[in-house]
């Protein structure tokens, strides 16, 4: 099934997805998300963002987390991820670091980026099944 992948803009939908979502690590604990899935009028949408705070490394690092993260998304969703979306249903997901900062990871790689977000993606389509297998 083909879906849109788009990025979510900066306001109310994030605050939503904070709120009324929920949260899941990927198995090294490195990168969480908050994802949400609600209702959309014409095909399957998956909305994403990626945040993080200063705090974690300095902007460098941060630049290079978040590019690693959307290019992840963009190359590899329709290739490896498997999203279960029925045809009028919004996927937002808004993935920041985990565990990782830039002390105790300072070198981040594609590759190792690309298991965990799959992983995190593998995660959320296990609990949107099992949502609609309990409905």
């Amino acid at each position: 099934m083909s879906f849109l992948l788009e990025k979510i803009k900066p306001g109310y939908e994030i605050n939503d997805i904070y709120n009324l979502g929920e949260v899941v690590y990927s198995s090294g604990r490195k990168i969480k998300a908050n994802y949400l899935l609600a209702y959309h009028k014409n095909q399957p949408t998956i909305k994403y963002a990626v945040s993080i705070s200063a705090k974690i490394g300095n902007s460098v690092w941060r630049n290079r987390f978040k590019r690693l993260v959307r290019e992840v998304m963009q190359k590899e969703i329709d290739a490896k991820a498997t999203i279960t979306l029925a045809e009028s249903n919004q996927l937002s997901v808004v993935l920041s670091p985990g565990m990782v900062r830039q002390k105790n990871n300072r070198r981040l790689r594609y590759k190792d980026m690309k298991r965990d977000v799959l992983d995190i993606l593998m995660k959320i389509d296990k609990a949107l099944v099992q949502k609609s297998k309990n409905l």
